[in-house]
C-alpha cells in the first residue's frame, strides 16, 4: 500500500473525525433546545396551577364575603323585629340567638381577614411564576434563534466535509474502504490513530507488538491495534523527521 493511498485514508479518517464532532455539535445543541423547552412547559404548567389556586381562593373569599355580609343584613333584620315580640321570654330567647350568630359572624369575619391574606400570598407567588416564565419565554426566544443560526453554520461545515468525504472515498481501494468502514462504526471520531513515540497505541495507549510495527513501518497493509481495534499507521511527519535525522548522521 503506497504512502499516498495511506496518507489519503488519514485525511478520510480526519474528514470523518470531523464530520463526527459536527454530529455530536448539533445533538447537543438541540438537546439544549429540547431541554429549555421542557423547562419552559414546566414553568407555564406551574404558572398556570397558580393562577387556577389564586382564582379559587378569591372566589372562595367572595363567596364567604357575600354570605356574611347576608347574614349580616338578616341579623339586623331580627334586631328590628325583636320590639313585635310582646313575650318577654320570646324576646330573651331571640336576643340569645342574636348574640350567638353574631358571635359566630365575628369569627367567620376573622376567618375572611385570614382568607384574604392567603388569596394575597398566593398571588404573589402567581405574580412571581408569571415574571419566570415571562424570563425563561425570552431566553428560550434567544435560544432558539443562537441555535438556529449555529445549526446553519454546522450544515455549511457538514456539506464541506461531506464534500471532501466525497473526493477522497474513490482513492481507497475496496477492500481497505470496508476494514475502514467497519472500523469507523465502532470509532466515529477516530476509526484511525497515530502510533504513539513509545510504540504503544494512539487510541488505547496498548503496547504494539514488535511483530505489528514491522507491518506498520513496512506500509503494506492496513493494522488493526489487538486492544481496541482501530487502524495504526505512522505519523508522516515523524517519519519524515525521523528520515531526515537520521540523514544527518
Amino acid at each position: 500500500m503506497s504512502t499516498s493511498v495511506l496518507e489519503t485514508l488519514i485525511h478520510l479518517s480526519k474528514v470523518d473525525a470531523s464530520l463526527a464532532r459536527i454530529f455530536a455539535d448539533k445533538q447537543k445543541l438541540e438537546q439544549t433546545l429540547v431541554a429549555k423547552e421542557a423547562e419552559l412547559k414546566k414553568l407555564l404548567q406551574d404558572k398556570d396551577t397558580k393562577a387556577k389556586v389564586t382564582a379559587q381562593k378569591k372566589s372562595n373569599y367572595l363567596v364567604e364575603e357575600k354570605s356574611i355580609k347576608e347574614e349580616q343584613a338578616k341579623l339586623v333584620e331580627r334586631r328590628k323585629a325583636l320590639d313585635t315580640l310582646g313575650n318577654y321570654k320570646l324576646q330573651q330567647a331571640a336576643l340569645r340567638e342574636i348574640e350567638f350568630a353574631t358571635r359566630q359572624l365575628s369569627t367567620r369575619d376573622d376567618g375572611l381577614l385570614k382568607m384574604i391574606e392567603e388569596a394575597d400570598a398566593v398571588d404573589d407567588i402567581h405574580k412571581k411564576a408569571d415574571v419566570l416564565h415571562q424570563e425563561a419565554s425570552a431566553s428560550l426566544l434567544k435560544l432558539r434563534k443562537e441555535t438556529e443560526e449555529n445549526l446553519a453554520l454546522l450544515e455549511v461545515r457538514r456539506s464541506e466535509r461531506a464534500a471532501e468525504r466525497g473526493t477522497l472515498l474513490p482513492k481507497v481501494l475496496p477492500t481497505n474502504l470496508q476494514i475502514y468502514e467497519r472500523t469507523k462504526s465502532k470509532f466515529p471520531g477516530d476509526a484511525m490513530v497515530a502510533v504513539a513515540a513509545n510504540s504503544s497505541c494512539g487510541g488505547c495507549s496498548i503496547q504494539v507488538a514488535a511483530q505489528l510495527m514491522v507491518h506498520i513501518h513496512q506500509g503494506d497493509s492496513l493494522v488493526k491495534c489487538r486492544g481496541c481495534g482501530r487502524i495504526l499507521y505512522l505519523d508522516p511527519k515523524k517519519v519524515d523527521e525521523a528520515a531526515a535525522a537520521s540523514a544527518t548522521k
